[in-house]
């Protein structure tokens, strides 16, 4: 028997998907601009902008080449506005808050391409990523934290959707543009690379076509590092990790980060069980094999290891939150079933937890 119900009565899940979307972009948006701060790293990045501007080149002070920095990308970025009388306490927030809405628009597209058929597609991968404190606090931070979060998501789409030479030449450029942002995305690289590496028969083109942009934009860059400070690696890695490994120092902050962002451990958990149970079906592109599981592992185990390493204020907030949109579209995984049994607590564990209250802690912790 026909429905009777006119169409343009008909409940249609997709609108109501993307209007419950646009509603949580809006508000996630207005609670962040209120939330509007600048960070003390932020105005680093404000002086080199500005004696880059001033003709003085990317120094903190006149005649003294050192690489204080490292959002090389970020900098230039806040350099061409102060250029065009822009203020970077004004503009950095903006371009945060771009990154912010262009990571849950990029989380919701990858969430419905990752939902299993036949189920109503929630976009539960980008609403995880709006409720998230931490995530709206640096969007207007005048870090860099949001554009990069946007650039290391943006690759492992691409990672797992890469199919022919033109996908993974766009890998190749987002992984550039990944490093030039943070050193960390150096990952991003790593993992193109990988991922054409095991791409099957056409893996020579594959590699080619990512080894080009990757090429082009890093080496001048790196050549240019070389010649300007007399060094690869920036100076605040030295500051940081030239005495050697914190491993205790770092295993206690990781723990502490877990302890407050619990669905970061299920998301690299779940991972790891999708890998294991889906290996028979190979490391085709698309979401239905390994590669998707696999691509955020190998986003996350190794930035998991230098923090170890480290032990510094790597684990902070601004440098994880990048970390957590791949965690969110885990999650939506686990809870694409809406109206399935058991979906409400589905629900309920992709939702963000309130962090704890702050504890003291040790007095050595640098």
């Amino acid at each position: 028997m026909a429905d009777p119900t006119p169409p343009s009565r008909r409940f249609d899940p997709a609108a109501a998907g993307r209007l419950l979307l646009l509603l949580a972009l809006g508000l996630a948006l207005a609670r962040a601009a209120a939330l509007t701060w600048i960070c003390d790293d932020a105005f680093i990045s404000f002086r080199y902008a500005r004696n880059l501007v001033d003709g003085l080149g990317l120094v903190f002070n006149a005649g003294e080449a050192v690489e204080g920095y490292t959002n090389f990308l970020w900098t230039l970025l806040l350099a061409g506005g102060m250029a065009l009388g822009l203020a970077p306490e004004a503009l950095s927030p903006l371009l945060g808050l771009g990154g912010f809405a262009g990571t849950a628009l990029l989380l919701a597209w990858a969430g419905g391409r990752a939902a299993p058929s036949g189920v109503l597609r929630l976009p539960v991968a980008a609403l995880c990523w709006l409720g998230i404190h931490h995530a709206q606090i640096f969007a207007t931070s005048g870090l860099e934290t949001s554009l990069f979060g946007l650039l290391l998501l943006g690759g492992a789409v691409l990672a797992i959707e890469a199919r022919g030479p033109g996908a993974f030449a766009a890998l190749g450029l987002v992984g550039a543009l990944a490093t030039l942002t943070r050193p960390e995305g150096a990952l991003v690289v790593g993992l193109g690379g990988l991922v054409a590496t095991v791409s099957g028969p056409a893996r020579t083109r594959h590699l080619a076509a990512w080894l080009g942009p990757t090429v082009l934009v890093l080496a001048p860059w790196l050549s240019w590092k070389q010649a300007f400070y007399g060094d690869l690696l920036p100076n605040t890695w030295y500051a940081k990790a030239g005495d050697g490994p914190r491993w205790a120092q770092g295993a206690l902050y990781v723990g502490l980060y877990l302890r407050t962002w619990p669905v970061v451990a299920a998301g690299a958990l779940g991972a790891l069980g999708l890998v294991l149970g889906r290996r028979r079906a190979g490391l085709a592109p698309g979401w239905d094999g390994a590669r998707a599981p696999l691509v955020l592992l190998a986003l996350t185990l190794p930035f998991i290891v230098h923090v170890l390493r480290v032990g510094a204020t790597s684990c902070s907030p601004a440098s994880a939150c990048p970390g957590r949109p791949p965690c969110c579209w885990r999650q939506s995984w686990r809870c694409s079933a809406w109206g399935q049994p058991g979906s409400a607590s589905r629900w309920a564990r992709c939702w963000p937890p309130a962090p704890p209250s702050p504890r003291r802690r040790p007095s050595w912790i640098r």
